[in-house]
């Protein structure tokens, strides 16, 4: 079947069909590449920010209730109130902190659980403001009213305010392993559609390599036909000669 079309339109098929090949596999590693793209971006604008920025305020939170514990033990005014500018510093720097990860929430489970936290952290700063006044009017003796609304009342709240903050660090880290899950993936993927438009341009500079040599064959293949044409005409004409 294929031997009613010419070598021309034979090589001519192969070359168009390599073409498409590779601008299809050029294509797919374009769209490859910009789903990794997507993923570094993900990462970098939303994922690790957000990490950063929950770790920051877990560790000011940590400052916050060790400045608190000070006030509590400290024996003397001058001491309670050091302890208190301290506090003071202490609760705007988490302040900021609270208010620049609220900037980076994407997505409405993540909001939900910022807002959760939010509630028990008010409630339990208003707890703290308390503790405070019954530490500061405990000068000269041991703060028991202060240390007993702190244990049994103002620490709950704050173990239940870390447990949902521990919840938000999780699941950021979850988000920033999968998008460079996804980023990974994307990623092997754009390197194998890679070294398959290359194979295709290596096969395709090989039939381009290859097409003046079929040339050559076919000039070749009509050079050697037409002797052998010749070469059957000739006694033809030395026999009509004689005769």
């Amino acid at each position: 079947m294929l031997a009613k079309f010419s070598i021309r339109a034979k090589i001519t098929t192969v070359v168009a069909v390599l073409l498409v090949a590779m601008t299809g596999m050029g294509l797919l590693a374009v769209r490859n590449m910009r789903a990794i793209n997507a993923s570094t971006v993900d990462i970098t604008t939303s994922w690790l920010p957000s990490v950063r920025v929950l770790g920051d305020l877990r560790a000011g939170l940590i400052t916050y209730r060790n400045v608190v514990r000070e006030h509590m033990l400290a024996e003397t005014a001058q001491d309670k109130e050091a302890a208190e500018k301290i506090l003071a510093t202490v609760i705007e720097s988490n302040l900021k902190i609270r208010k620049s990860y609220e900037q980076l929430i994407t997505s409405a489970e993540e909001r939900a659980i910022f807002n959760e936290w939010a509630r028990l952290s008010d409630s339990y700063d208003a707890g703290v403001r308390e503790v405070v006044a019954l530490s500061r009017n405990s000068v000269g003796k041991a703060p028991h009213e202060a240390h007993e609304l702190n244990s049994k009342t103002v620490n709950k709240i704050g173990i239940e305010a870390d447990a949902v903050l521990k919840k938000d660090i999780e699941l950021n880290n979850a988000g920033a392993d999968r998008a460079g899950r996804e980023g990974r993936g994307q990623l092997r993927l754009g390197l194998r559609d890679a070294c398959g438009h290359t194979r295709q341009r290596h096969h395709s500079r090989g039939c381009r390599q290859l097409l003046p040599g079929s040339r050559c064959l076919a000039r070749d293949y009509l050079h050697c036909h037409a002797d052998a044409g010749i070469g059957q005409r000739r006694p033809d004409r030395r026999g009509a000669a004689s005769g």
